[in-house]
């Protein structure tokens, strides 16, 4: 979606409505501000959790942020987070990038977008979680062998190698 998505912003967010759309008019000042990904957090002081979802979602997801910021994009608390907003430029320059299209690729847009030099704003939200969600237990062991994966395609320069054989189509 976001290769064929137009506009001088481009925004994805959960179908659930978890974080509402209403956060793109205040996630817009931050690109003024020399910001190129604006993305929704639970992990900065003023976000708030209206969780209805099993106990294993804020287990597993407190910890695994940690193992997730370790690997890949440290200064990003939250990087699962359905709500992001990316400069035209920044959308044009990332997506084409991604190789993951499981629960993975947002850490790995993330990733990606630090390695290309973009400036990455956090912002708090409020989160309303019905408790009907598609992330089950499961969920959590693919995403962490997408992370295993994001991880070595890092140390073995396949990014790198990607951006270059897009650059030269």
């Amino acid at each position: 979606g976001m290769l064929e998505a137009q506009g001088k912003y481009r925004l994805f967010m959960d179908a659930d409505n978890s974080v509402p759309v209403e956060y793109f008019t205040q996630f817009l000042p931050y690109f003024s501000q020399g910001y190129d990904v604006v993305i929704a957090s639970l992990e900065v002081p003023g976000a708030q959790v209206h969780e209805r979802g099993g106990w294993y979602r804020r287990f597993l997801g407190h910890y695994s942020k940690y193992l997730i910021r370790a690997l890949t994009v440290w200064e990003i608390h939250d990087t699962q987070r359905g709500f992001k907003v990316f400069s035209e430029k920044a959308a044009q320059d990332i997506f084409p990038l991604q190789m993951l299209t499981g629960w993975g690729f947002d850490f790995e847009v993330l990733m990606l977008a630090k390695k290309l030099g973009y400036k990455i704003k956090e912002l708090p939200v409020v989160w309303n979680n019905a408790g009907e969600s598609k992330v089950n237990a499961k969920a959590y062991l693919t995403t962490l062998a997408d992370l295993f994966h994001v991880k070595k395609n890092m140390i073995f320069g396949k990014y790198g190698r990607y951006e270059q054989q897009q650059r030269k189509t």
